[in-house]
């Protein structure tokens, strides 16, 4: 069991009449307590029934708040629209902040991700954070890019650009990087992500499964088969999969600055992990990530 930080926003997604604990950050957190870590999440809601909702979820999964959690006059919130084929958009409405001392403990893995790292004023304190996190420990970021949401494109831009160079593992999906990098295709995309720093750099695209990067090797992996019932939450269970396979190997002390850089196996054995794990959720409603028992099943048997 590894000790893990976690930053970044708390919202209910609102599909239809009924509300559901979310926001990538979030999922994440949930999905690694659900694996079997210590979580420790900085975030912030309502004292309202949104917020209850949001505690009593953190609260089955054994998550713990961090202090200073419950602020916001109403939870955060994000409209859900699914297709035909149970693609999610969303439209929001959101405030984001952390108290001025705001210090993750020195725990194994310092994660962020998605809107809190560049929206005002706590994107700041989340890059701080990363800024001030010591060398051997490992970090990782997702910039779940929302593009209706970034209304500055070169500030936010800029802000991912840090907090890639500031991280040893980087997972983007095919929208981030259209978003971030339109004239170049997923190959490139994995290639200038990496020239910024981290260590492994990771590109999901959907029902064509993953790309990935380290300075030595690549890699391209087939989704699992799977019956879709909607994507909220796929990327969030890929990354929470992904860095459990990595915190129970041997990876984190090659990824956070062994001469060597991370091996082969272990990468590809991790990105199954992440694979499976989204292959769990977007094959039930809502972001609902697996646990231990049922993602190592799901790996057992191929999917």
């Amino acid at each position: 069991m590894a000790r893990i930080s976690v930053i970044g926003e708390s919202l209910v997604d609102v599909v239809g009449r009924r509300a559901y604990p979310g926001g990538s950050p979030l999922n994440v957190a949930v999905g690694l307590a659900r694996l079997g870590h210590q979580v420790s999440f900085h975030t912030e809601f309502g004292l309202d029934e949104h917020g209850a909702l949001i505690a009593g979820h953190l609260r089955a999964a054994g998550v713990m708040l961090a202090d200073g959690t419950q602020r916001l006059v109403a939870t955060n919130q994000a409209q859900v629209k699914l297709d035909a084929q149970g693609r999610a958009s969303y439209r929001f409405n959101i405030n984001w902040n952390l108290p001025d001392d705001v210090v993750p403990p020195r725990t194994d893995l310092l994660h962020a991700g998605s809107i809190a790292a560049w929206l005002e004023p706590g994107a700041s304190k989340v890059r701080e954070a990363f800024a001030q996190s010591p060398a051997h420990q490992l970090r990782s970021y997702d910039p779940n890019i929302r593009p209706e949401l970034a209304h500055d494109a070169a500030a936010v831009r800029e802000a991912v650009g840090f907090m890639m160079g500031r991280s040893h593992v980087v997972k983007l999906s095919e929208s981030d990087a259209s978003w971030l990098y339109p004239q170049l295709g997923p190959a490139a995309v994995l290639e200038r992500v990496l020239e910024l720093g981290p260590r492994l750099v990771v590109l999901t695209r959907g029902a064509l499964g993953c790309q990935a990067r380290t300075a030595t090797d690549s890699f391209v992996l087939p989704a699992p088969a799977t019956e879709v019932v909607d994507t909220v939450g796929a990327g969030a269970a890929f990354m929470s999969g992904l860095l459990d396979a990595i915190l129970t190997s041997d990876l984190p002390a090659s990824l956070t600055g062994g001469p060597a850089g991370p091996a082969a196996p272990p990468v590809r054995t991790a990105l199954q992990a992440g694979l499976a794990s989204a292959a769990l959720t977007v094959a039930r409603s809502g972001a609902n990530p697996p646990t231990g028992e049922q993602l190592h099943r799901a790996l057992q048997r191929g999917n």
